[in-house]
């Protein structure tokens, strides 16, 4: 499957119940999809955080996922600015997860980068634009999903 077609994909099997097919983390952190040589950087950071807002919902049903995730935040935050190639608020919920790491210290770089996600995706009207407004409701879910869950953190429950 081609990566620009990974996104569409794993959403199609998110609405369906299915497993999002052979996945495997990573020791060394990298991108969901990998970068395709004759692909813009734009197109491929939207598909990348396309598939990392979906694998985040993915991965709460399969928890064998997660450590794809955290290997995706990783990489993102290493290599690519909130804004690099997107105005719209994909993975708001992934990187406000990562910026309350186990210890329950505040994660600044993840939790700035959440910011920017949202930020960019108001830049040109001052407001999302109704993908983006979408997508911050569907983050809003997550993130109160994460307010609900038992604390399983050595960092106490998220307040």
């Amino acid at each position: 499957m081609e990566e620009t077609q990974r996104d569409a994909e794993l959403w199609r099997r998110l609405s369906t119940g299915e497993h999002p097919g052979q996945v495997t983390g990573s020791t060394h952190p990298k991108p969901i999809t990998e970068p395709e040589e004759n692909l813009a950087i734009e197109i491929w950071t939207e598909t990348e955080l396309a598939c990392l807002h979906a694998m985040w919902w993915h991965a709460r049903r399969h928890p064998e996922l997660r450590p794809v995730v955290e290997s995706a935040v990783a990489w993102h935050l290493a290599n690519l600015q909130p804004d690099n190639g997107t105005n719209h608020a994909w993975a708001v919920h992934v990187f406000v997860d990562a910026a309350w790491p186990e210890d329950g210290e505040l994660d600044p770089e993840a939790d700035l980068h959440a910011q920017g996600l949202v930020h960019a995706s108001m830049y040109l009207t001052g407001k999302p634009d109704a993908l983006s407004a979408l997508l911050i409701a569907d983050a809003g879910r997550g993130v109160e999903m994460l307010l609900n869950e038992p604390p399983a953190r050595a960092g106490g429950p998220r307040t």
